[in-house]
């Protein structure tokens, strides 16, 4: 009680000193920004109780990093904390990877073996990507939601579960319910705290303390002090959108830690940063071919912003049919991000 959370870096979340039990409003000086000074009061909040929680957030923005500090300020965190990204597996190997099976159950299956789900026993399952599920796989978590159990495929035991669930995505899964693709019932179940991260272009009073922590943190793992970043590229930090979010930033400042010289950090791009909001062209040396491809995605990106995401009106600017629509969105992997 009124003990201090420190979060370290081997398990994500050492740059943030997160609101503490029985320390109202003790934040670290780098939660500046209100929109997230916001999401630690409610996470303070609802620290006591055991509900599900929906994350939001554009890749790169933090989310598994919130999930862990949700988990570590609940009563679960001297528990197991089991981390699930459902896009990375398909459909077969996640109801496996979540339920467990028993021998024999399917081809492989050489041995019983206990699922994520059940192997997050009083303690916290994190389900990342969770709108990359199937119909079918949504139906089986809303299952395990409404009634807490489950079974391993293959197998008729019950298990009766214990477990703290928290999901996230960088989809706008609101749009997806709309449009019938995830569903409502489930979305409802998964959301009853909804979390939305705003990108690091939204919260651009966090770039320098966030720039300055990780040049901390770097000094002290490569044994190598520096004084900070240079002057000269703190506007520089600024001025630039970070389409990956804290994660470019981090990668960004590792980089400028491990190339520059002298007593203080130059912050160095990758070759296709150049520290700007003015974004190099991508048809440079390209195919006509490919240039037409970018040009597509860039215009059909713009008109479904425009257009709220609204399909229907969007296919009609388009002039060409949803399903087609859909399709070319799907080919270009063309995200909203905006919530």
């Amino acid at each position: 009680m009124g003990k201090d959370l420190m979060i370290n870096e081997a398990n994500i979340l050492d740059h943030l000193q997160c609101l503490m039990p029985g320390q109202s409003n003790s934040f670290s000086p780098i939660v500046v920004n209100p929109k997230m000074y916001k999401i630690y009061e409610l996470i303070e909040t609802i620290r006591p109780y055991d509900v599900n929680v929906l994350i939001q957030g554009e890749s790169g923005t933090g989310k598994s990093m919130l999930a862990r500090i949700i988990y570590e300020t609940s009563p679960r965190a001297p528990h197991i904390f089991v981390d699930v990204n459902c896009g990375s597996l398909t459909e077969s190997l996640l109801e496996s990877e979540l339920f467990g099976h028993v021998r024999g159950a399917f081809t492989g299956a050489i041995k019983t073996r206990a699922g994520k789900i059940e192997e997050a026993q009083k303690g916290t399952l994190f389900l990342d990507d969770v709108t990359s599920a199937s119909p079918e796989m949504q139906t089986k978590l809303l299952h395990v939601l409404e009634n807490k159990k489950i079974q391993r495929v293959g197998d008729n035991t019950v298990v009766d579960l214990d477990v703290r669930f928290i999901f996230a995505t960088n989809e706008d899964i609101r749009q997806q319910v709309r449009e019938k693709r995830f569903r409502e019932d489930l979305y409802h179940r998964m959301s009853v705290i909804n979390l939305v991260l705003p990108p690091l272009v939204e919260r651009s009073d966090e770039i320098i303390p966030i720039v300055n922590y990780y040049i901390q943190f770097f000094s002290k793992k490569y044994c190598r002090p520096f004084k900070g970043l240079r002057p000269e590229d703190k506007e520089k930090a600024l001025n630039y959108n970070w389409p990956g979010n804290v994660r470019e930033l981090r990668n960004t400042v590792e980089r400028s830690f491990v190339l520059s010289k002298g007593d203080w950090v130059e912050l160095q791009f990758n070759e296709d940063g150049n520290g700007s909001n003015s974004q190099e062209s991508a048809i440079d040396n390209s195919s006509l071919h490919e240039a037409l491809e970018h040009f597509e995605k860039t215009y059909i990106s713009e008109v479904l912003k425009n257009t709220g995401w609204n399909t229907e009106k969007a296919s009609k600017l388009l002039k060409i049919g949803r399903s087609t629509l859909f399709n070319k969105i799907k080919r270009y992997n063309i995200r909203r991000i905006a919530f």
